[in-house]
């Protein structure tokens, strides 16, 4: 990952680590995706609103994204 940094112009860090998904269950899955008001101009998205796996928080942050852009 910090190459992949660096390609991009980044400089490299002070300090850094790694987090893994591991821990990432909720009890109360929920599959809301994302939150946008538009009127507000907030959002919110997470794993926690998408099923609670790395891969929700992902589409969250994308489906928030395409939200955006089309308001």
């Amino acid at each position: 990952m910090i190459d992949a940094f660096l390609a991009v112009g980044g400089r490299v860090p002070n300090a850094y680590t790694a987090h893994r998904w591991r821990y990432a269950d909720c009890e109360n899955v929920m599959t809301r995706g994302s939150a946008w008001d538009n009127k507000a101009r907030i959002g919110l998205c997470g794993d926690w609103l998408n099923g609670g796996k790395v891969q929700g928080a992902w589409l969250s942050g994308y489906q928030l994204a395409h939200k955006i852009l089309v308001n």
